[in-house]
């Protein structure tokens, strides 16, 4: 057909995949055949076939003597899909099933290819009305057979979610030890059958997860600091709450993404707006503020409670309002004695929430304002500092953002962070995110963001900045193909020489690209 432009489309290679006889039988081979030993004939197996193209991340890459007629998880499997009504069978396989599935995602995923979730829910439906312990077991396994696998967490449907959700009703709610382990269960499945599938997280709410949710922090957060009955082990009644708290702030955490390019139009922020809106807000700002008030002597499990109350409320903290609510419950006041206090507290990753959750804070002009008069910013200072001093990168950035957040369109947090000592720190974070961080990461973006924050409402700083030696990186920084402007705009506020592409041309309609 004359007339019709055609244009040549890029061909991709065609990724193999493989199946775990074909592997196992190539290993087989060069031990049967070439006298190798196990281990380096799973090595030549491996190199041979990624050097073919193949794609090895569905098969167990190690010595399997028997194949699959010996693979525990799958012989497991088997018995248990011959008779899952009976709980002697499943008392014998589901504990094994959870072990191997624990283990490592190619044991996940030749589970998966069995489609071996169907055998639990159909196992589960059996043992919740018969045995709760067997239900517990069955419930750990599928959260493990889900872990960083796709496949099973398709196969789950919603008969799977209304089999896990049933179980939630049957044994009430309380702190008992079995209620306790139960129900952190049925979040532990959540979790992890909502990674980026849009589909189960519309399931599971359809299903009154919020309302799961919102009881299960309820119940975690009452209080009561010893188990209700006198025999009970404290240690393991303590985790066991610890853990159910800690898997709802997950599961909320989950909820406020949009990560599934499957469904492209989610409603993660209509569902943070959602548990802002509700007592869900209230209750983690409650656990952050119970440890900030005892920081010298919190707990393992209460750290990590208030690690996942941070977490969450980071998330949730999604709108104006929901900002002001939390500034007026006291969330500013707990962040900023955490920061001040965060070597007494248990966790690495506790820092780095904290400072999240005060620049989501932040976003919010009234926030920002109160941020400045309540001691926050030395307290910000002082945390760059250690993340330098430590090479802890990701502490860097946290700090970074945060400090960007709360001088956004604010002068005179500006002035309070440069009179403070922030511009000693202000090249060494810029050089270790060159360093420690890759092309586009936010990690480059926020120190760079930090430097524009600082002068472009106060151009009396520009000098002292400059001064600092943030010129060199923020050039190299601006190399980068992912930069967005960042390093550019920090650049040119800073009144440094830069060149401008002009990308409109304003004429025939087009963009002009150099």
């Amino acid at each position: 057909v004359t007339g019709v432009q055609t244009c040549a489309l890029p061909i991709f290679p065609m990724v193999l995949p493989i199946s775990q006889e074909t592997f196992d039988d190539a290993v087989n081979s060069n031990i049967e055949d070439f006298g190798m030993e196990p281990e380096e004939a799973v090595k030549d197996a491996i190199e041979q076939f990624e050097k073919e193209g193949m794609n090895l991340s569905l098969v167990i890459k190690a010595y399997r003597p028997g194949g699959k007629d010996q693979d525990p998880v799958i012989l497991a499997l088997e018995k248990l899909e011959s008779d899952p009504a009976d709980l002697a069978i499943c008392e014998e396989t589901l504990p094994l099933i959870a072990s191997e599935l624990n283990k490592g995602e190619q044991q996940r995923e030749v589970f998966s290819r069995h489609e071996g979730i169907n055998t639990l829910v159909v196992a589960l439906n059996n043992c919740k009305a018969k045995n709760l312990s067997l239900a517990e077991i069955t419930l750990r396994a599928m959260g493990n057979a889900m872990k960083q696998c796709r496949f099973s967490r398709n196969q789950l449907r919603e008969v799977g979610i209304e089999a896990a959700v049933s179980v939630w009703n049957i044994l009430p709610l309380n702190l008992s030890l079995n209620s306790l382990t139960l129900h952190g269960m049925v979040m532990y499945v959540a979790k992890h059958a909502m990674v980026k599938d849009e589909n189960n997280r519309q399931d599971f709410l359809n299903h009154s997860l919020l309302e799961m949710i919102q009881a299960a922090l309820t119940i975690c957060a009452s209080g009561n600091s010893s188990p209700p009955e006198s025999d009970m082990d404290v240690e393991a009644w303590d985790a066991a709450k610890s853990r159910l708290f800690v898997y709802s702030c997950d599961v909320i955490r989950l909820l406020s993404l949009n990560d599934d390019e499957r469904a492209p139009l989610g409603k993660a922020h209509e569902r943070m707006k959602e548990m802002g809106d509700s007592d869900i807000l209230q209750i983690l700002m409650q656990c952050v503020a119970e440890t900030a008030g005892r920081c010298d002597a919190a707990s393992q499990p209460q750290s990590q409670s208030a690690e996942a109350a941070l977490g969450a409320l980071a998330r949730i903290i999604c709108a104006e309002e929901i900002a002001i609510r939390a500034l007026d419950g006291g969330l500013m006041r707990s962040i900023e004695t955490l920061l001040r206090n965060s070597d007494n507290l248990h966790g690495a990753s506790y820092l780095r929430l904290a400072l999240a959750t005060l620049r989501s804070l932040c976003a919010s002009d009234t926030c920002r304002n109160a941020a400045s008069t309540t001691g926050m910013v030395g307290s910000l200072i002082a945390a760059l500092a250690q993340g330098i001093d430590q090479e802890d990168w990701k502490r860097v950035d946290a700090a970074c953002a945060a400090c960007a957040a709360i001088s956004q369109r604010n002068p005179t947090v500006a002035t309070y962070l440069v009179e403070g000592g922030i511009l000693p720190h202000l090249k060494p974070a810029l050089q270790g995110m060159l360093e420690h961080t890759t092309e586009g990461s936010q990690g480059r973006h926020a120190s760079a963001t930090l430097c524009r924050n600082l002068v472009v409402r106060s151009p009396e700083h520009v000098e002292a900045v400059l001064q600092s030696g943030v010129e060199g990186p923020l050039r190299v920084m601006m190399a980068d193909p992912y930069d967005d402007g960042h390093a550019k705009g920090a650049l040119r506020d800073l009144g440094c020489q830069i060149e401008l592409k002009e990308e409109w041309t304003g004429s025939k309609g087009g963009l002009a690209y150099a």
